[in-house]
């Protein structure tokens, strides 16, 4: 490889790099678990395009080492080293749930935050280090001599997971119903109205009204008064848990739709992909125009809908692989 092509290599690799730092950090992900499931991922995908290829040869096309990916070809389980904070985190969980307490004090011999982060951590991390990126990430708060926890059990995490299942749910039938009433205003009363939707799916009163202000809050309806307005956006939830995997699907759409495309000649049958931009605008007019090209887009998103209707068959939702349209607003960064 020349010292040029090495260079733009280089570039790339940086570029890429800069992005998974991005989303490694706003989403609080482990870097140790990222890195192991990185590498697992890329041994069984490097086997499953190269079949025929042999251990040795893997292990020169990916440049892992040819026992680790034996390893995982034999299904032999990879040992996950837990994050020092993780460890820390589950065990003054452990030891507040045998003393029926949320409080843990901060110093002592036993028992206490500081002589658990010695035991778990070593010298590796401080007891001030790890309570300051636990009180950062919302799982603990410092009082004047102890610490209290903030998720002391999962209850809350799987009430928010069925509230926001149901609110996905109800979002797609909203959409649905305007759609096949080729109109954005759904009734709040009447035949297919929001009351029909209500007693159809068996949900209580109480809880839609909950949904009903979420989805308005997230921007996906409008309240009008005797109807409801269908903004028909893509459904995302508000916690960092549901943006990270919404942001991973969409990597993962994207990525497939450009590399489809570089390996089809015939342009005929690639997938859309088209990049409309200009380096001439300033930066003061970007919300602007943005708020100008959403209104546009919005006016054909209903016959996109429509279109795609006509190719649907009489079969369950969930029978075939998604096929659909993403369009993108995007700045440049440095």
């Amino acid at each position: 490889m020349n010292s040029q092509k090495r260079n733009d290599l280089s570039k790339t690799i940086s570029r890429l790099a800069f992005t998974l730092a991005k989303i490694t950090l706003r989403f609080n992900l482990v870097f140790h678990e990222f890195i192991e499931m990185y590498k697992y991922k890329l041994a069984k995908l490097a086997k499953e395009q190269n079949p025929e290829f042999s251990i040795v040869q893997l292990s020169a096309r990916t440049g892992l080492d040819r026992r680790y990916i034996s390893k995982i070809l034999s299904n032999e389980e990879i040992k996950k080293s837990k994050f020092k904070v993780q460890l820390v985190l589950d065990e003054i969980r452990r030891v507040c749930q045998n003393k029926n307490t949320k409080l843990i004090a901060k110093h002592g011999k036993n028992h206490s935050f500081e002589s658990i982060c010695q035991k778990l951590s070593g010298s590796s991390l401080t007891s001030h280090a790890i309570s300051k990126e636990l009180i950062r990430l919302g799982e603990i708060i410092e009082l004047e001599r102890k610490y209290k926890i903030v998720n002391f059990n999962d209850k809350h995490i799987h009430e928010s997971l069925n509230f926001y299942y149901l609110s996905r749910r109800i979002s797609n039938i909203l959409t649905d119903i305007s759609i096949q009433n080729n109109s954005k205003h759904i009734k709040k009363y009447g035949e297919n109205s929001v009351e029909s939707i209500l007693k159809k799916n068996n949900i209580e009163s109480s809880i839609f009204s909950k949904v009903i202000k979420f989805l308005i809050k997230i921007g996906n309806i409008k309240d009008m008064g005797d109807s409801y307005l269908v903004v028909m956006n893509i459904f995302i939830s508000d916690s960092d848990e549901r943006y990270c995997a919404y942001l991973t699907t969409e990597i993962d759409r994207v990525t497939n739709t450009l590399i489809e495309n570089i390996s089809i000649r015939n342009r005929a049958l690639r997938k859309l992909q088209r990049n409309i931009y200009s380096n001439q605008i300033n930066p003061k007019y970007f919300n602007v125009l943005n708020t100008k090209v959403i209104k546009i887009f919005e006016s054909i998103t209903l016959e996109i809908y429509k279109t795609m209707i006509t190719y649907e068959e009489d079969v369950p939702r969930g029978t075939y692989p998604r096929f659909g349209f993403s369009v993108y607003t995007y700045k440049e960064s440095n």
